[in-house]
């Protein structure tokens, strides 16, 4: 699916989330920028659906506009099939998740089980995951969640040049965040563990 952007243009960096306000869109503008800035071989992959929100549907026409207007590639793919998202994921050379304020984020795990290294700001249970890296100089807001300093926006596009630089890198980070989901996030372990603790608890 992503065969062609990926002939031209060289790397895919992958963001899979909706318009939700902290999902850091923003944020990605700003990195992706910088990013141009330094380097012309990487095309913007965003998946998402609309929901029924209007805050969030306005969003997404808003900074879909925006991303458009980019001299970088950015291609949305909108209200997918499961096949196409899990395409994505597998054709992808790094998946770039912005988001501010996290509990445990689905994505990462389905980037790991893609075999999909991965970027974050150090959200929800994200030090915990491997497979990736966590941008750790952070400036927290009044909510908890976190902010897009000029530092954090060039910290996170050192490390995505970085990555794009050194593939042996990215092939042992996709190695690592795979075996974690197969030795430990599988449902036969964690239906175990499930029934360890009711077992123990009787």
């Amino acid at each position: 699916m992503l065969d062609d952007l990926k002939s031209e243009y060289g790397n895919i960096l992958l963001t899979v989330a909706n318009f939700f306000p902290g999902k850091g869109y923003d944020g990605l503008l700003k990195i992706y920028d910088k990013l141009h800035d330094e380097r012309k071989d990487f095309c913007a992959v965003i998946v998402a659906s609309k929901v029924s929100w209007d805050v969030a549907n306005n969003w997404l026409a808003r900074m879909r506009k925006i991303f458009k207007s980019r001299p970088y590639k950015v291609k949305f793919l909108l209200n997918k099939d499961r096949s196409d998202v899990i395409q994505a994921f597998l054709g992808s050379d790094l998946f770039v998740f912005p988001s501010q304020k996290e509990v445990a984020p689905i994505v990462l795990l389905e980037s790991m089980a893609a075999g999909l290294p991965w970027l974050s700001l150090p959200v929800g249970n994200t030090s915990d995951l491997s497979g990736g890296e966590v941008i750790r100089a952070i400036a927290r807001r009044f909510d908890g969640s976190c902010g897009y300093s000029e530092k954090v926006v060039e910290d996170m596009v050192e490390k995505i040049s970085e990555f794009l630089d050194d593939k042996d890198k990215m092939r042992d980070l996709s190695i690592d965040g795979r075996k974690t989901i197969e030795n430990d996030l599988n449902w036969e372990k964690i239906c175990q563990s499930y029934n360890d603790i009711f077992s123990s608890s009787v």
